[in-house]
């Protein structure tokens, strides 16, 4: 099984730059870079990139027979943080419109949006681990109504951006089958199955978490995207442990699709987008690293 896993950045097909910029913006993102057709967003440690927009115009969101992204999760430092999120949606007209739902998982509690191009965004904080739910050996996770009114007492401070320490949480995608979804993440890459009961869904993480990757049949997706869909064309991962990431080459470089790049492993996911891998030691986090590393796989990427 993996261990020591860290979400390197995540790239989004976006149609309009700009437009996409003044609604990460508007929630609190920073721009670390930007050398058009190319932003790469952070939070408040403007030295970790977490998002990288690229345009590509005549993009169009995905449609409901399409696999791709369900939502990519930005899980903040803790509650008190989600609470100010909160209230600052709520006041503000442009962003409570693009909000979508309102959750509480058990493990964490969410905030659910959609950008410009129909990608969608969690905003969550973790629940304490010693307060998630397990039962036969997986985590349990529910989809309940957020408690606005009881979150929104834990307000410590007004919202002022992404705080230091904003992560990704966790991915989540639509695929064409829970079986290969499970394959590919499991049997091929070591992640841990932590929830098969969850209707429709199957959950997947490393180091005891409870996701780390989230795969839905939700819609009854049909085919993968075209080209032209907006949605995740990059997702990057690092691996901590030495063992762990030699055994994973030993795996993954014989596969077809597989593209080697110094120090990095590219392959393509069941459901359509590249999936680089790397030791966390080289694994691109900068600003700067992730746009040489762009320009270095921008080749490969559909």
């Amino acid at each position: 099984m993996l261990t020591g896993i860290v979400f390197g950045v995540v790239c989004l097909q976006v149609a309009d730059l700009q437009r996409s910029l003044e609604f990460y913006q508007r929630l609190g993102f920073r721009v670390g870079l930007l050398e058009p057709p190319v932003a790469i967003l952070t939070a408040a440690d403007r030295e970790r990139a977490l998002l990288l927009l690229w345009e590509r115009p005549g993009t169009r969101p995905l449609q409901q027979a399409e696999a791709g992204l369900y939502h990519v999760a930005f899980r903040l430092p803790s509650e008190s943080f989600l609470a100010a999120f909160l209230a600052f949606v709520l006041q503000d007209s442009l962003l409570r419109s693009a909000v979508e739902g309102a959750s509480d998982h058990l493990v964490s509690q969410a905030l659910y949006l959609r950008d410009p191009d129909g990608n969608g965004v969690e905003i969550s904080a973790d629940r304490e681990p010693h307060l998630w739910q397990r039962a036969d050996g997986e985590i349990l996770m529910d989809t309940r109504p957020l408690d606005m009114p009881a979150l929104l007492r834990q307000v410590r401070e007004p919202w002022s951006g992404m705080p230091a320490g904003t992560r990704i949480g966790h991915l989540h995608f639509r695929v064409l089958s829970l079986p290969e979804a499970e394959a590919f993440l499991h049997e091929l890459l070591g992640f841990a199955v932590t929830l098969r009961r969850y209707p429709g869904a199957r959950f997947f993480a490393a180091d005891g978490y409870h996701h780390h990757l989230g795969t839905n049949v939700w819609g009854h997706p049909r085919k993968l995207p075209p080209a032209e869909a907006a949605g995740v064309r990059l997702w990057s991962l690092g691996i901590g442990e030495p063992a762990a990431w030699a055994e994973l080459v030993r795996r993954l470089r014989p596969l077809p699709r597989t593209t080697v790049r110094g120090s990095w492993l590219l392959l393509q996911d069941p459901w359509g987008s590249t999936l680089l891998v790397s030791e966390t030691s080289v694994l691109p986090t900068t600003p700067k690293a992730v746009w040489r590393m762009f320009n270095q796989c921008a080749e490969v990427l559909r």
